[in-house]
């Protein structure tokens, strides 16, 4: 199965102590408390989309920053869509995908392209429906 988990406690995280910010005068000017905010730092809980626009707004960053992953991986979006691609053309032109598939990293590759691409997608269409709100 792939993981399709984001990081967006880490994504928090990172941000804040850049920012210089406590997690709790963060929580406090968001209208949590420090516990909740931890939870959603921490991973443990998945913040709503208040929630989410309030950090973002209070952060100063676009709200797809907290869905992105490292910026590297960020920018390889459009080698893992080449890579999903790939895949799929084997498959509709009936070129065996089984040597594909016995390679492991090939596969790791192909299931962290899945991944970032899923997390891509989601962070877009919050991106877009932000805007609508």
């Amino acid at each position: 199965m792939i993981s399709t988990k984001l990081n967006i406690g880490g994504n928090l995280y990172k941000i804040r102590i850049a920012k210089k910010h406590t997690q709790s005068a963060l929580a406090k000017a968001i209208g949590i408390n420090q516990s909740n905010y931890c939870d959603i730092e921490g991973n443990r809980t998945m913040p709503t989309v208040p929630t989410l626009q309030k950090l973002a707004e209070f952060l100063e960053v676009p709200l797809v920053k907290l869905f992105q992953e490292e910026e590297e991986k960020a920018t390889n979006n459009q080698n893992n869509i080449n890579n999903i691609e790939t895949l799929n053309g084997n498959a509709i032109s009936g070129n065996s995908t089984n040597n594909f598939f016995e390679n492991a990293e090939m596969k790791e590759k192909l299931q962290n392209s899945l991944k970032e691409a899923f997390a891509s997608m989601v962070a877009t269409e919050i991106e877009k429906l932000t805007k609508q709100a």
